[in-house]
């Protein structure tokens, strides 16, 4: 039962980032974060559901392919914004 939670929590980070995007708060590669995050959240809510269904300890094979995603996100997002910073700056 852990996949389920983290949907939710991949769902809602999506989200939040397209809503900063239209509201004009977040850059312009928020869209791509935006898009990874929500439909990383679909998928792993569709294995949460299967999960349930089928137990197996294999299910954490997913959630840790899911957490590299996000590190790898999270990284790209800080590179990208202190290049930014550093463009104004000069």
């Amino acid at each position: 039962m852990t996949l389920l939670p983290v949907s939710f929590f991949y769902l809602i980070a999506g989200s939040a980032v397209f809503i900063r995007r239209k509201l004009g708060i977040e850059h312009k590669d928020a869209d791509y974060v935006s898009y990874v995050l929500f439909y990383t959240g679909v998928s792993f809510f569709i294995l949460g559901v299967f999960e349930c269904i089928f137990p197996s300890p294999f299910w954490g094979i997913p959630l840790v392919i899911g957490l590299l995603l996000m590190v790898r996100l999270v990284i790209k997002r800080t590179t990208a914004i202190l290049n930014n910073r550093n463009e104004h700056d000069s």
